[in-house]
């Protein structure tokens, strides 16, 4: 699952050996500790053949009750506005781009009966 937060954007996946935990992934430095705490610690693993050069395993709980803080704490009306980071506006803005093309192409499909 893809969480994209307006400060920092997660991947999260089961974690095999322990049912009760999920892992968290993210691309950019910091943006684990801007979701859960400073007191959180990714792993930093650099290189090709990882996809994302951070991670932590955390409690189920712990990373619902973190999102929910979150949604409950939502103030304002227009997400990418609220994006303070020009680069993280930017990524933002091309995912936002290549979702609305596959709206486009689904809505075709749609019409044309495909």
């Amino acid at each position: 699952m893809w969480i994209y937060l307006n400060n920092s954007f997660v991947a999260l996946t089961s974690h095999e050996q322990f049912p009760d935990c999920l892992f968290v992934r993210s691309r950019v430095r910091g943006d684990i500790e801007r979701l859960f705490g400073s007191g959180i610690k990714p792993n930093h693993t650099p290189g090709p053949n990882y996809d994302y050069a951070f991670r932590v395993a955390l409690a189920r709980n712990d990373v619902a009750a973190a999102i929910a803080k979150r949604i409950l704490k939502l103030d304002y009306s227009h997400f990418k506005d609220n994006i303070k980071s020009a680069k993280r506006h930017r990524w933002y803005c091309a995912t936002w781009n290549d979702a609305y093309e596959a709206q486009l192409d689904y809505i075709g499909q749609l019409k044309t009966g495909g």
